[in-house]
C-alpha cells in the first residue's frame, strides 16, 4: 500500500492506538515501548493503521531461550479492520526485520495462536519455519471491559525466521 510509512511509535501514538485497538492495546503499545526493543506503526497521513512490538529483550518462556538463545520476537502485531489484506501486515514484518538485521540479530520468532491459520501461512509465505519442538506453553495476555490486563495460561506455535545477509538476498 503506497502512502503508509513504517516508523517508530511517538509518545503522542499511544492515545490514537488506545482508540483504534482499544484500551488495552494502547496501553500494553506504551508500555512495551520502555522495553528493549521498538514498537513500531503504520501511518498514512497521520492515521494509525497497523502496530507492532518487536522485542529484543530476553523472552520470557524459558523453552525459548534454551532453544533459541535471547531471540527477537514480535508480538502484537495488529492492523486495523478495512485495512487488512494490503499487505501493510509484511511491510511491518520487513520492516523488523531490516531493523534487527541492522543491530545485527541473525534470528527472529514469533509464536502464533493455534487457531490462526491465516497468521501462520503469512509467516510461511515470508520464510519463517515452524519450530520443530512443537506447541509452547506460554500465557495470553487481553484485556477486560476496562482495559485492564488479564494473563491467562496458553498454547503457542512457534515460528523462527534466519535473518543471516544471505538469507535476506
Amino acid at each position: 500500500m503506497r502512502g503508509v510509512d513504517i516508523r517508530r511509535v511517538l509518545p503522542a501514538d499511544f492515545s490514537k492506538l488506545g482508540q483504534i485497538f482499544g484500551a488495552f492495546l494502547g496501553r500494553t503499545y506504551a508500555e512495551r515501548s520502555g522495553l528493549p526493543g521498538a514498537v513500531l506503526v503504520a501511518d498514512a497521513d497521520g492515521a494509525l493503521l497497523a502496530a507492532v512490538f518487536v522485542s529484543t529483550g530476553r523472552p520470557t518462556e524459558s523453552e525459548i531461550v534454551e532453544r533459541l538463545g535471547d531471540v527477537p520476537m514480535l508480538h502484537r502485531l495488529i492492523v486495523a479492520v478495512g485495512h487488512r489484506r494490503q499487505l501493510i501486515g509484511t511491510r511491518m514484518i520487513a520492516a523488523a526485520e531490516q531493523m534487527l538485521r541492522e543491530a545485527g540479530h541473525t534470528q527472529l520468532a514469533v509464536g502464533v495462536d493455534l487457531d490462526n491459520e491465516g497468521a501462520a501461512r503469512l509467516y510461511r509465505r515470508l520464510g519463517f519455519q515452524e519450530w520443530p519442538h512443537g506447541v509452547l506453553k506460554t500465557i495470553r495476555e487481553h484485556g477486560d471491559a476496562d482495559g485492564n490486563a488479564i494473563v491467562t495460561p496458553d498454547e503457542c506455535r512457534v515460528f523462527v525466521k534466519d535473518l543471516s545477509p544471505e538469507e535476506a538476498a
